[in-house]
């Protein structure tokens, strides 16, 4: 055999295997390429939904690896990307659930402790909880001494408690009696830094005789602060309003 016919068989048979090298599947890529940012599905709920769309991806890349005559190459990529979605898309929405539970707990907790400084007429202390707890004053100082002495917390703290419906539920005092209906929402409020959650709780407040019961609907805010470098959670009661009407 000449040396001209060995080479051209040998480029024949590579050109032939190259030739029918699989490609890759384009879908396997993508629902990889989606795993990787739904590993911070435990950080933004937005990245749950990376986790949602990698596995519906990886899903349909599978079958259509499947129903192919030719199947592409990526079929153990799109098992992984599913596992990975399906891991983190998991693990994220069990953590941000639990985390929503707990917070609610502790927000109604705060929320019960300040309505009832309320309703037994400590109305110095509630307002020290109103306050943000760089601004409130030492363990054991003269709360009353101090509104007396300074105009100006004097004002804030007679408007406050002036305003409906905390005046009436004032009025009523150990007369009345506040019961929780639902949470309403929480609200992330982090901004610069600073770790936020704003937490809203309907209530409802039961006063007056048996013959004539008046009752109130409202909102209390409670908001909860993350200290970095303490590590530490801060609480302060931002508003006691009505509801406002749909």
């Amino acid at each position: 055999m000449s040396q001209e016919s060995w080479d051209s068989r040998g480029e024949s048979t590579e050109f032939d295997t190259v030739a029918e090298y699989p490609p890759v599947s384009r879908l396997a890529v993508l629902s990889l390429v989606l795993a990787i940012f739904a590993g911070g599905a435990v950080f933004s709920p937005l990245l749950v939904c990376a986790a949602v769309a990698g596995a519906l991806v990886a899903a349909a890349a599978l079958r259509s690896i499947a129903r192919a005559e030719r199947p592409p190459l990526g079929r153990t990529a799109a098992v992984a990307a599913l596992l990975l979605c399906v891991l983190f898309g998991a693990w994220g929405t069990t953590w941000r659930v639990a985390r929503q539970q707990v917070l609610y707990a502790q927000a109604k907790e705060h929320a019960d402790k300040w309505l009832r400084l309320v309703q037994a007429g400590r109305l110095q202390e509630a307002y020290q909880l109103h306050l943000n707890q760089d601004d409130r004053l030492a363990p054991g100082a003269d709360l009353a001494e101090h509104l007396k002495n300074n105009r100006d917390s004097r004002r804030e703290f007679e408007t406050f408690f002036r305003r409906e419906p905390l005046q009436q539920i004032v009025a009523a005092g150990a007369g009345g009696h506040a019961r929780f209906v639902r949470y309403e929402e929480q609200v992330d409020e982090s901004f610069a830094g600073q770790k936020k959650d704003l937490v809203t709780l309907r209530y409802v407040w039961e006063a007056g005789a048996d013959a004539r019961p008046q009752t109130e609907v409202f909102l209390v805010q409670v908001v909860r602060s993350v200290v970095p470098e303490r590590g530490e959670a801060r609480w302060e009661l931002r508003s006691v309003e009505t509801p406002k009407l749909p």
